[in-house]
């Protein structure tokens, strides 16, 4: 799709965070964030013989800097978890390209569902399901680019097709959150409901 996908999301996140959400200095940092994500994913970083985007370079700057404040062992627990999915996705990505036949539906919609499976699997905390997705996916296509690049094979890493793949990533376990939070709600007032 190159990267329509991951516009279309973005400026949909852009416009609830400007008018939707509360005045605060987490909505500033979130608005610059996204317009600095909106402006980089244009632009690449060439070093021979990797090409790689801006945007998803910018992304894991960001997550890394917020996931700086956990401790000693679960930093530890968190790097090796978000390496787990990275390797799952560099895994699918190799799988999708050397026996393409055994993909039933769309290879997006494959591995956005089955890395936040992995996620789910992986983490309780729903905001570093989301930054582990993101990270782990960045170094998925990282691994992913240096084999191509072993076999003198052409890649761009994090390019705007990659970044339309983590978009629908995030925006499938974001659903699935919402999913839970809804039937948590929707739990808690059917047992009030039946026990007054």
């Amino acid at each position: 799709m190159d990267g329509l996908f991951f516009y279309w999301i973005i400026w949909m996140g852009w416009v609830v965070a400007v008018f939707f959400l509360p005045k605060t200095p987490v909505r500033s940092q979130l608005i610059c964030h996204i317009l600095i994500l909106i402006i980089l994913s244009g632009y690449e970083l060439a070093v021979y013989p990797y090409r790689v985007g801006l945007g998803g370079l910018y992304l894991l700057v960001c997550l890394l800097i917020y996931n700086r404040k956990l401790s000693f062992i679960h930093t530890s627990y968190f790097v090796f978890k978000f390496c787990t999915i990275g390797i799952g996705y560099a895994a699918f990505q190799l799988f999708a390209l050397l026996d393409p036949i055994i993909l039933i539906f769309d290879a997006s919609w494959m591995q956005a569902i089955a890395i936040n499976y992995t996620a789910f699997l992986l983490f309780k905390d729903w905001k570093q399901r989301i930054s582990a997705i993101i990270i782990g996916m960045v170094l998925g296509d990282c691994v992913f680019a240096g084999l191509l690049a072993v076999h003198t094979l052409p890649y761009k890493s994090i390019s705007l097709e990659w970044l339309d793949n983590v978009t629908l990533s995030v925006t499938v376990g974001l659903a699935c959150i919402a999913a839970e939070l809804i039937s948590k709600v929707l739990y808690q007032q059917t047992q009030a409901k039946f026990n007054s």
